[in-house]
């Protein structure tokens, strides 16, 4: 693979988890202020979700590494 498409490939990577993170936290608060009854339950489920995508960038470092 060549360098420049590695590169174009791990900021594509990295913008994705960054966007899941940021869509997570929006529909998390979105969720508490339309169902206040269930915030421990949206913050539990929007607090896997985000810990699953913070875990894809350093994933993506130890496969890169040669």
């Amino acid at each position: 693979m060549s360098q420049g498409l590695a590169k174009k490939l791990k900021l594509q990577y990295i913008f994705i988890a960054d966007l899941g993170i940021l869509t997570n936290m929006l529909i998390a608060t979105i969720c508490v202020i339309l169902i206040p009854n269930a915030t421990k339950e949206i913050l539990a489920i929007s607090g896997a979700v985000a810990t699953a995508f913070a875990g894809l960038k350093p994933i993506f470092k130890l496969g890169a590494k040669k």
